[in-house]
């Protein structure tokens, strides 16, 4: 009887671990969403109008995307020293706090800071949570599954957000995302620290050094590797659902559909994506080889998105649904990036990996600028794109297989 009771305790305190962790990522993407979606009426509404506004709104971009590069950093060390769950703490408050600051704004500078703040907050969350789970859930097919859940509720945010952004003005958007954060906060209370971690800790082992991380060269160029074998996937949601009604304005799609009606749809698809590319991890044991599927579509997907005629908002809509479906790898991605490592490096290769990804969109986003009057926004998107899939394609490669690996190990 008491075996019972304690298989069923553990069962609960999992299942908890997996819906918390869930809802968290749910919250964290609404609220890294959000500013794509309202982008054009929060610039509107703050006087900056024409040609301007993709340019204003990739540079704010690109400071909430250097706070979730820092924050990664430092949300990652954190949670290898001090727990995952410290993580989830501090990093919740931090972008709760730094959206409903963001619904009282009234200048680009106060924009931008919050969005750096926001970012901080905003870089914790994905890789604490990964990283929790999938030490939590030992066996390798449990683990995908655990993740692939993550992944599949947490993009369903993003169409919330779309959703939301419909009925609401933009101010009480990043309202409702802070105060949701603030919410979850009480849910935090019932999930336990990995035993995995607290083990290590005990024993007193040195974790979330960042200069360990790189001291070797094998490991230096495997973490540079998950970083760039999906090079391509904030190509996606940076540039072509970012600028999607500029995009779609360029093709000749009438009426124009706004940014929220396609980054809903996208983000949509992008979760049965999960869902197909977590399936084919568990059923073939690999994690590199739904990577190899979907990256391949995503390859097919860019250039019918640029390329292939949609004159109607139904069309350009379905190209976007491909679009979002081909890109649908994100739970594979983050599974891998935490079992590359050993547990005292883990939670800062899982919160880095996936905030370096985001943030190569900074670089992606000057290359636009810089080239987008000369060649126009369709083939500068075209070229930037060919760039990051062929590097994605070349650093998958590089990877190693990691499905059914040991967790229980250090960093030495």
């Amino acid at each position: 009887m008491n075996n019972e009771i304690k298989i069923e305790r553990i069962s609960i305190s999992l299942v908890m671990t997996v819906l918390v962790a869930s809802l968290g990522y749910f919250v964290d993407v609404f609220d890294l969403i959000i500013f794509s979606i309202v982008r054009k009426q929060s610039l509107v509404d703050l006087g900056i109008t024409g040609t301007d506004s993709l340019s204003v709104g990739l540079h704010l971009l690109n400071w909430q995307l250097a706070g979730v590069l820092v924050g990664g950093i430092l949300w990652g060390i954190y949670g290898d020293k001090r727990g995952r769950l410290a993580v989830l703490f501090g990093s919740i408050i931090c972008y709760s706090v730094a959206n409903i600051a963001n619904a009282f704004v009234h200048g680009e500078t106060a924009y931008a800071i919050c969005r750096v703040l926001a970012g901080l907050g905003l870089a914790g969350e994905l890789g604490a949570g990964v990283t929790l789970v999938t030490e939590v859930l030992h066996k390798s097919g449990y683990r995908i599954i655990g993740t692939m859940l993550i992944a599949v509720v947490g993009l369903l945010g993003a169409v919330a957000a779309a959703i939301i952004s419909t009925h609401m003005h933009w101010r009480n958007v990043f309202l409702t995302g802070g105060i949701m954060g603030l919410v979850l906060l009480l849910l935090r209370m019932g999930v336990q620290e990995s035993r995995l971690f607290m083990d290590i800790h005990r024993q007193g082992v040195k974790k979330g050094d960042i200069i360990h991380l790189f001291s070797e060269k094998r490991r230096a160029f495997k973490y540079f590797s998950c970083i760039l074998a999906d090079a391509h996937m904030y190509f996606v949601v940076g540039i072509l659902l970012t600028g999607s009604p500029e995009i779609a304005a360029a093709l000749g799609v009438q009426p124009v559909p706004s940014a929220g009606m396609v980054i809903g749809t996208a983000y949509l698809a992008m979760s049965f994506g999960d869902l197909a590319s977590g399936y084919l991890s568990y059923k073939l044991k690999s994690r590199k080889k739904p990577l190899w599927v979907f990256h391949v579509m995503a390859l097919v997907a860019i250039v019918v998105f640029l390329y292939v005629p949609s004159p109607t908002q139904m069309g350009f809509l379905a190209k976007a649904l491909f679009l979002g479906f081909s890109v649908g790898s994100w739970a594979v991605i983050n599974a891998n990036a935490a079992e590359q490592f050993g547990t005292n490096l883990r939670a800062l290769a899982a919160t880095t990996v996936p905030n370096a990804i985001r943030a190569l969109l900074i670089p992606m986003s000057f290359v636009l600028d810089i080239l987008k009057p000369h060649f126009g926004i369709i083939h500068t998107a075209a070229l930037i794109g060919g760039v990051t899939i062929t590097c994605a394609l070349f650093f998958l490669y590089r990877l190693e297989e990691t499905s059914g690996k040991n967790l229980d190990y250090i960093e030495t």
